[in-house]
């Protein structure tokens, strides 16, 4: 080996060790939650996985499924939502983005190689062999460093994170999920008359309810009442979705129209008690919301969640996204 390549081995091992001390020290005080990554390619894998967990989920969807596109995109599959976004300079946001809402979970991001993102798998490949394909360990860094290889929005810290997360996992750690033998599809007729398989959201909330749950919100069982606030109408219904989906008990869903509301906006009827718990701890980091102190005075729930501007430019088209707030 070249006194080059070690110097850069070298350089590659100490960045990797000190972003893992640095997300090692700003945990602490976050909410341990399951982080997602989607792993493009065919079949699409949705990774999860709970930070000192021996169990890793992995959900597979057929590339050609097709999903009510994000942003404006309309109904496609996710090898066509891919290419979209390749064309609108997005990379595969679209197909993220897209599972997040199907699914009901916040990802983190995407990873795939470029120029190989709808190529199919082996059909005997190892689910672990994909993910070991970006999450190895020094050669995988320097790839990702490089830029050269994959396609993703990950940051460094980012990346990392997830390397660290999927250390040490084996074939018989992972929680194999695959959408199309679960039969979570619906049969549906185009207007050339073609039938076509769509992803089924109903099916997927009946039939597997308690993937990418978080356990600890779900014993804190919080009633919560959701009001949106912006002209976005349905917006209040898939918030409570993702909040059900989660472990939290969506008991309210209503409308107020509040033009000023940017952010959301989390508010308790106990602030010393509900608004410090896990799961006012979660829905502010996940969703960006500012904490109110004023205590609500309606005892029938726990925590209230003024749903704001920012989280309904999700759902906006992606260019007319672009002029509005910027997510985080």
């Amino acid at each position: 080996m070249s006194r080059k390549m070690v110097f850069l081995v070298l350089v590659v091992l100490f960045l990797a060790a000190s972003v893992g001390t640095y997300i090692y020290f700003s945990d602490t005080g976050q909410v341990d939650r399951l982080h997602t990554i989607v792993l493009l390619g065919n079949p699409t894998l949705v990774v999860s996985r709970l930070k000192g967990e021996r169990t890793a989920t992995v959900v597979s969807l057929p590339s050609t499924l097709l999903f009510d596109g994000v942003r404006g995109y309309g109904r496609y599959s996710l090898e066509a939502l891919f290419k979209l976004g390749v064309i609108d300079h997005v990379g595969g946001q679209p197909v993220s983005g897209t599972l997040s809402e199907s699914l009901a979970v916040p990802i983190d991001g995407y990873i795939g190689k470029k120029d190989e993102s709808d190529k199919k798998s082996p059909s005997d490949e190892r689910i672990l062999s994909r993910i070991s394909e970006f999450f190895c360990s020094v050669r995988c860094i320097y790839t990702f460093i490089k830029h050269s290889e994959y396609l993703t929005d990950l940051s460094f810290s980012s990346y990392i994170r997830f390397l660290l997360l999927f250390n040490g996992l084996s074939e018989s750690d992972i929680k194999f999920i695959d959408i199309k033998e679960k039969n979570i599809v619906k049969q549906s007729e185009e207007s050339d008359g073609l039938t076509v398989e769509v992803f089924d959201t109903k099916k997927f909330d009946a039939y597997l309810p308690n993937i990418f749950e978080e356990r600890s919100l779900r014993k804190e069982a919080l009633r919560v009442r959701v009001i949106n606030t912006t002209t976005t109408a349905g917006l209040g219904d898939t918030f409570a979705r993702k909040l059900s989906r989660f472990g939290a008990l969506p008991v309210a869903v209503e409308s107020a129209e509040d033009r000023e509301l940017k952010r959301c906006e989390l508010s308790g009827t106990n602030s010393k008690q509900s608004l410090f718990s896990l799961t006012a701890k979660y829905i502010s980091e996940v969703y960006d919301c500012t904490i109110n102190h004023n205590q609500s005075p309606d005892e029938r729930v726990d925590l209230t969640v003024r749903v704001g501007a920012m989280y309904a430019s999700r759902y906006l088209p992606l260019r007319e996204a672009l002029l509005q707030i910027p997510l985080r």
